[in-house]
């Protein structure tokens, strides 16, 4: 059995000095501070006392807290000398105007409908709190979020414009199926034996950045920006702390939801756009020159223009919109 603890007679006296649940409240930092070297029996608002049965029949969990690791205190509830539990709950109890700092499980066995109800009481007030906290940390930045995403889509539209050219517009024009050489990333060549006769093996040539700008695949960046930018057109509460917690999803939601979608996207046509930079295009275009090449192609970027085709003397003419040298612009941290 746990070892006695010598817990003073004073701990067991009432201590009715929290009249109402904001009272109980407000010395939540200060027990949390207390408990980090001190006994909880020992704070000065705690009551070790077993609450009766008609205290009981009201309680309040006002917040959590957890012990260092390694320690555990006495429970008023059930087993007031003895160490029983290292998490535990500011428990507030109206009818007699007291806290005990207890196990967050321990006050079931006195009356578990009230336990029952606390714990609901406890879940519902935390999640709107966070709700609460979300909108008060993060509306501030809503306009930024707005202006960021709106300042990417010409960039967005652009690279949904090259998928197309350089995918089904390349294969129209010049019989090329460009993604199903660079779709790993990795650019293949055959290898050769002494003889100069293919071997039936496989070398990687060069790894290029931005193949999934032309992957069929790929969902339409613009579009998808869109949609994030839709999201932020929620209504906020004239009163964000008398709201209940339904209305104040509808706010973190699809502030949530846009700040994913957004910042998703911006790192996907942060990647998409490196594939017609000067490096990109200049390595595929040596390694279309090589051996075993599988494709005949030219590929070059000039200034803000790109030029694609079988050969130099073949090949169209892609204009390239001057934003294509810049990624999106950063997207606020949200506070979580």
């Amino acid at each position: 059995m746990a070892e006695l603890i010598d817990v003073p007679p004073a701990a067991f006296e009432p201590k009715p000095l929290f009249p109402t649940m904001e009272a109980a409240a407000a010395v939540v930092d200060e027990v949390r501070d207390w408990i980090k070297d001190q006994p909880t029996w020992a704070w000065r608002g705690h009551t070790h006392a077993k609450p009766d049965t008609d205290e009981a029949e009201e309680i309040r969990y006002v917040a959590d807290f957890k012990l260092p690791a390694g320690i555990e205190c006495p429970c008023p509830c059930c087993t007031p000398r003895h160490a029983k539990f290292g998490q535990g709950f500011i428990a507030w109890f109206p009818r007699t105007r007291c806290i005990r700092l207890m196990g967050q499980h321990c006050f079931k066995r006195l009356n578990p409908d009230s336990h029952a109800a606390a714990q609901d009481e406890y879940k519902a007030r935390m999640k709107h709190n966070g709700l609460v906290a979300f909108l008060v940390n993060n509306l501030g930045n809503r306009d930024a979020f707005r202006r960021a995403i709106e300042a990417a889509t010409p960039l967005a539209l652009h690279l949904d414009e090259l998928q197309d050219i350089l995918g089904e517009k390349l294969y129209r024009t010049w019989k090329i199926r460009l993604w199903d050489h660079v779709q790993t990333g990795a650019l293949g060549l055959p290898t050769f034996d002494r003889d100069g006769k293919p071997d039936h093996g496989f070398r990687v040539y060069a790894t290029i950045a931005g193949s999934s700008l032309i992957d069929p695949t790929r969902k339409s960046f613009a579009p998808r920006l869109k949609t994030a930018l839709n999201l932020l057109d929620f209504r906020i509460p004239e009163d964000i702390n008398a709201a209940n917690t339904e209305e104040l999803g509808k706010c973190v939601a699809p502030f949530s939801r846009s700040e994913k979608i957004a910042r998703e996207t911006f790192a996907a046509m942060e990647a998409a756009r490196q594939f017609v930079s000067p490096l990109t295009t200049a390595t595929i275009r040596e390694w279309a020159k090589q051996p075993g090449a599988p494709v005949q192609l030219d590929i070059r970027r000039s200034g803000d223009e790109l030029f694609v085709g079988k050969s130099e003397e073949n090949r169209s003419r892609v204009p390239l919109r001057p934003y294509i040298n810049r990624g999106p612009s950063g997207l606020p941290r949200l506070v979580l």
